[in-house]
């Protein structure tokens, strides 16, 4: 249970960069110039359009829209039977 306060206390700080990690590769692997994406291309359901939006922009939507779990805005799972050697992270699309 400690190891769980201490996420919940530490994550909210680091949001904003795993949003970027989660979204855009940006503090990811590979070279930023072609690995880390600038845009995010989003289809809208409601109004069957794509819509493209500069990636920062959308990421301080979500950071102020989406609430998730341990302060982020990501629900956190396992994959199917690999809980307690890998994780995922859910996030919205909006």
């Amino acid at each position: 249970m400690l190891f769980l306060k201490i996420m919940e206390n530490e994550l909210p700080n680091l949001n904003k960069k795993l949003a970027q990690w989660t979204y855009a590769g940006i503090g990811g692997y590979g070279n930023q110039k072609i690995h880390w994406a600038n845009y995010i291309i989003v289809f809208k359901n409601d109004t069957k359009t794509l819509e493209m939006e500069k990636i920062d922009v959308y990421i301080t939507k979500i950071l102020q829209n989406v609430e998730g779990q341990m302060g982020t805005s990501f629900q956190w799972t396992y994959p199917s039977k690999k809980k307690g050697k890998s994780i995922q992270l859910k996030g919205k699309i909006t």
